[in-house]
């Protein structure tokens, strides 16, 4: 027997709307509303029921959450309500509320910091040996985030990749670098590289010209502003540099050059520390990057390199491996524009950001993590990539990646 056919709670409000209209119809039109429209809960809540929750509104400017990750709260009645600009670079809003207990999920009126510090803070925990955190054109500047990354974390190395060596002077670069090493007590590895033309050329109209012997000239100049202190005394065909500096790294300050073609390869193997890699497969680095930049580094009486590979990675069942991959193709195919990617793809068998995703279970992730080591990858950097077709499960898809990586890490160490 159904209890609760019979069972009507009714609308608690039906009172107030009947009360509401016979003070509309016998209220004196030459005064103004009575005073229970200004103070009374009861009708403040028929007003939402009837009016705001029944339009449109105006919750903010597209221009307030220009990239992915952007956010902005507000409150309509007792609803707390968020806007976010997704992984797609659409804009969706949720409400701001857990739907199995009932508590607000950000309580930052905007902004993305609090989910960056999330995520370090996470990072770290998880035993994580280094996050590397990407300079993108129309977001934060990398150096600055990591500062702050560095306060909410004691042990994690924190890496650029990269920072643009055009948009400033080597020795400002040198001294800000040094200064967030201190901030970070020597954990900063320093990400750097030419970019491309269409960052450098067309979006800051920055001439770029030469950029593999910009770099050698550039790296002349940092590497000796950051052997600090003492006089920077160096002449090349780019700089002319008389700069006495006083700081100095009271730990090691590792610098790692983007570097894709051999040229790039042999100054990083000769001049820096290592290099960061986007768009490599494990057969590029193997046949390609791996052994031309380790030759590089012995000729130069150098240690052996660190490798850093950045890939998506995408926790699913073996029957969505396809969409992964897709997605990772929707999200971060514009990497592929650049003719310096199409170069290194055709060193390799990707064909595309798809096909550089590890995505399966566990036990695929792993395999693929171990394809890259065997390659001669020092460094894996990972990109989430989370699967779904709704916030909710892009969320969980999220915390489930996470948390596999975090126990994978532990097994490729």
């Amino acid at each position: 027997m159904d209890c609760t056919q019979n069972l009507s709670l009714g609308d608690p409000l039906e009172p107030v709307r009947k009360a509401t209209a016979q003070m509309l119809h016998e209220r004196d039109h030459s005064f103004s509303l009575p005073q229970p429209f200004y103070n009374d809960e009861r009708l403040f809540q028929v007003d939402m029921q009837e009016i705001f929750h029944k339009e449109w509104l105006i919750a903010g400017m597209t221009c307030e959450i220009p990239a992915k990750g952007n956010f902005l709260t507000l409150q309509i009645g007792d609803n707390p309500i968020i806007v976010i600009r997704g992984a797609e670079g659409q804009i969706h809003a949720f409400h701001n509320v857990c739907r199995h207990r009932g508590s607000r999920l950000c309580v930052s009126e905007k902004g993305k910091v609090a989910k960056l510090v999330s995520d370090i803070e996470w990072a770290e925990s998880a035993g994580l040996d280094t996050a590397w955190m990407p300079q993108v054109p129309n977001d934060f500047d990398c150096l600055t985030m990591v500062a702050l990354m560095a306060a909410h974390t004691s042990r994690i190395e924190l890496g650029t990749a990269v920072v643009p060596l055009q948009a400033q002077h080597p020795i400002a670069l040198a001294r800000q670098a040094l200064s967030v090493h201190a901030v970070s007590a020597g954990r900063l590895a320093l990400g750097v590289g030419p970019s491309h033309h269409w960052i450098v050329r067309d979006m800051l109209g920055i001439p770029y010209e030469k950029p593999a012997a910009y770099t050698r000239d550039y790296l002349e100049v940092l590497n000796a502003a950051l052997a600090g202190p003492g006089d920077v005394d160096v002449e090349n065909d780019t700089f002319t540099v008389h700069n006495p500096t006083v700081l100095a790294a009271a730990q090691p300050l590792p610098v790692l050059v983007a570097a894709l073609g051999p040229v790039m390869l042999q100054i990083a193997g000769e001049h820096a520390d290592g290099t960061v890699l986007w768009m490599a497969d494990e057969k590029a680095i193997g046949e390609h990057i791996a052994p031309k930049i380790t030759k590089a580094a012995a000729d130069a009486g150098r240690p052996a390199p660190r490798v850093v590979a950045g890939i998506p990675v995408c926790l699913c069942a073996n029957s969505e491996i396809d969409a992964a991959k897709e997605r990772a193709n929707r999200i971060l195919a514009e990497a592929e524009t650049s003719p310096n990617y199409q170069r290194l793809l055709d060193r390799g068998d990707a064909r595309n950001v798809g096909d550089l995703c590890a995505a399966g279970d566990e036990d695929a992730i792993l395999a693929r993590f171990k394809k890259f080591a065997d390659a001669g990858v020092t460094d894996l950097s990972v990109r989430l990539l989370p699967i779904g077709e709704t916030r909710d499960e892009l969320v969980a898809s999220k915390y489930r990646t996470r948390e596999v990586i975090g126990e994978l890490a532990k097994a490729v160490k």
